[in-house]
C-alpha cells in the first residue's frame, strides 16, 4: 500500500519563534529606517500568530495601512533575515524529528513538506538540518501560488496519489487541508496554534515521537 505522510513545516518540525521573532523585529527595523513604517513594532504575541499564515495574510495583519508593495518588501527582507539565522543554526528541529523522518522513510513511507512560507526558506530549513533527503518534494504556497493550504495539498496529492494519507500540522489551515482532502489528520500541541484549532483533528500528539505508532498501526 502507498502511504504518504504530509507534514506541515513552522510549529511542526521546526521551531520557529526565536528565528521568525528575530527576522520580524530586523524587518520592522528596516521598515522604520526606511521610512516605510511609523508605528511601533508589533508585540511578540501578535507577531507568533502570523505564523503559518500565507505572506498575504501575515502582512495584512501586521502592515494594515501599508501598500501590497510594501508588504512584498517585507516579506523579501524578513526572508534574508531568516535564512541567514538558520543558516548559523540559531533555530532547531523539535525534539524527535530527525529520528521520527527517518524511520518513516526507512519504513516506505513517501514523505511530504506542504507549507505556506517561501520555498528557498523551506529548503534551507531542510538542508541545514541534514533531513532533506528524507522527503520525496515539497510543496510550497510561494511556490505554486495556491490560496489555501487544502489548495496546495490537493495539488500535491493530485501528483503524487496516495492510497492512504496523514496531514500532520498545528494548526487550522492543516486541519482544513487534510480533512478536505480525505486524509487523517495529526495536530500537534507543541506548535503554535490556540488548541482550538486542532478540535477536529483525528489525533492530537503532545511530541513528535508519538506520531510514529499513529502513522504506523
Amino acid at each position: 500500500m502507498k502511504q504518504t505522510v504530509i507534514f506541515d513545516m513552522d510549529g511542526t518540525l521546526f521551531q520557529t519563534e526565536p528565528v521568525a521573532l528575530a527576522a520580524f523585529r530586523h524587518t520592522f527595523e528596516k521598515l522604520i529606517r526606511e521610512g516605510l513604517y511609523y508605528g511601533n513594532i508589533p508585540p511578540d504575541s501578535l507577531m507568533l500568530t502570523q505564523l503559518g499564515k500565507t505572506m498575504d495574510e501575515m502582512w495584512k495583519t501586521l502592515l494594515p495601512d501599508c501598500s501590497v508593495e510594501v508588504h512584498r518588501l517585507a516579506d523579501g527582507w524578513m526572508f534574508e533575515y531568516e535564512r541567514e539565522l538558520i543558516f548559523s543554526r540559531y533555530g532547531k528541529l523539535y525534539p524527535g524529528v530527525e529520528e521520527t523522518v527517518k524511520e518513516l522513510y526507512q519504513r516506505g513511507y513517501s514523505l511530504f513538506i506542504a507549507s505556506n512560507g517561501r520555498p528557498d526558506y523551506v529548503e534551507a530549513i531542510l538542508n541545514t538540518f541534514e533531513i532533506r533527503p528524507f522527503f520525496t518534494d515539497l510543496y510550497t504556497a510561494g511556490k505554486y501560488k495556491t490560496k489555501t493550504k487544502a489548495d496546495l495539498v490537493h495539488l500535491l496529492l493530485k501528483n503524487y496519489p496516495a492510497e492512504r494519507g496523514f496531514m500532520v500540522g498545528d494548526r487550522l489551515s492543516d486541519v482544513e487541508a487534510g480533512k478536505k482532502n480525505g486524509l487523517i489528520v495529526i495536530g500537534c500541541v507543541f506548535g503554535y496554534a490556540d488548541p482550538r484549532e486542532l478540535a477536529d483533528a483525528d489525533y492530537v500528539i503532545s511530541s513528535m515521537k508519538e506520531l510514529i505508532p499513529l502513522v504506523t498501526r
